[in-house]
């Protein structure tokens, strides 16, 4: 008795976990309150999630100025506009410098 009770909970939780899968394939739209409904649908299906930031050289001047030369790609290697003037988005980036005493 306790294994036929066991395997119908065991059969409603499964059944349970299946629908709730299958609900997730729900086109999602975009509302008016979003920016990519405003958006031409290339754009849209454009954009990628992820960036892949590449640092070339960074330098700190005798007035303790940091610079640093970057590039910017999203995960298939597209190069990006930080600002987001030909690329969707802007993107921005903030530095921490640090170092490891000697010892």
């Amino acid at each position: 008795m306790k294994r036929l009770y066991f395997a119908s909970r065991l059969a409603a939780f499964l059944a349970i976990i299946a629908l709730c899968l299958a609900g997730g394939t729900k086109k999602f739209t975009y509302s008016t309150h979003d920016k990519a409904f405003y958006a031409d649908k290339a754009l849209v299906d454009f954009v990628r999630p992820g960036l892949a930031i590449t640092i070339n050289s960074a330098s700190i001047s005798s007035a303790g100025v940091i610079s640093v030369t970057y590039t910017l790609t999203d995960p298939s290697g597209l190069p990006l506009d930080a600002a987001g003037v030909t690329t969707p988005g802007a993107v921005s980036l903030a530095y921490v410098a640090s170092y490891i005493p000697k010892g």
